[in-house]
């Protein structure tokens, strides 16, 4: 165990931090050319297609009264919310991220100043702790952060301090969530385990930029340092099988990832 705070005082002063460190940007870029190219080429394409993606709009499926309807209404939301967050935003800002084109960050900080507005308050209906639903609140929760950190170079000081208090306010609520429904003694439910592990990332990204990331690191690596994941054990596996297993896989170890490339903290040992 190291304390969270010697941790976070081992985090660059620069952007990126998150996945791909600044650097190691230009080796990262070169591989782009050769062994990474067809992933390259993939990410290119989705951005490509992004580049007219509008915003989307605050939900209200809430606003509705008869409960089969609201639940559908919220499915279709959030599948639709998803485009615009987990396709286009996270492929535009990995392309801006990647190549430097400006056309990427227009796109991306378009969708990303829209959700910057949006409440971040614990119990509203894009919170990870919304009573009619988590899915908007696990793609920002996801997401926001990580954008903030990609997207720095191309955001000006206004606008990344609004994004920075929007990241900060997703960051409190997330851990709240895990703190109100004891995650450390409860540790089963499946969407939680995201949470737990996004937590660390959170703290990473806004690393010297605000007040929170010592509580939210200690709390996250009091779980991935112990029982984390929960249901991996001895034999291997997911409580809801091996497809949910693997699918997690892409939820848990991009988030672990920062903490050995930007802080030297091997979790996995």
């Amino acid at each position: 165990w190291i304390q969270p705070k010697e941790l976070l005082e081992r985090v660059p002063g620069e952007h990126s931090r998150i996945q791909f460190m600044r650097s190691n940007l230009p080796q990262i870029k070169q591989r782009l050319k050769t062994t990474h190219k067809t992933i390259w080429n993939n990410i290119k394409n989705r951005a490509d297609e992004s580049l007219d993606t509008s915003v989307p709009e605050y939900p209200t499926y809430h606003l509705t009264t008869e409960p089969a309807q609201r639940r559908m209404e919220y499915l279709n939301y959030f599948q639709y919310f998803r485009g615009f967050i987990d396709n286009s935003l996270y492929n535009l800002s990995l392309a801006y991220l990647m190549s430097g084109e400006k056309k990427y960050a227009v796109a991306a900080k378009r969708i990303l100043l829209e959700v910057t507005e949006w409440p971040t308050d614990y119990d509203d209906v894009s919170s990870v702790s919304a009573k009619w639903g988590d899915e908007v609140g696990l793609s920002m929760s996801r997401y926001a952060h990580k954008v903030y950190d990609w997207l720095y170079d191309a955001l000006t000081t206004s606008e990344k301090e609004r994004v920075l208090k929007m990241c900060e306010g997703r960051a409190w609520q997330t851990y709240e969530h895990l703190k109100r429904t004891e995650y450390l003694t409860y540790p089963g439910s499946s969407h939680p385990a995201r949470l737990i592990a996004y937590l660390s990332e959170m703290a990473i990204a806004l690393a010297g930029e605000v007040e929170g990331p010592e509580t939210w690191l200690g709390f996250s690596l009091k779980a991935l340092t112990t029982f984390y994941p929960h249901w991996g054990g001895i034999d291997g596996g997911w409580a809801e099988g091996v497809p949910y297993g693997l699918w997690y896989n892409n939820f848990y170890i991009p988030a672990i990832d920062p903490l050995e490339a930007a802080v030297a903290f091997n979790i996995r040992k």
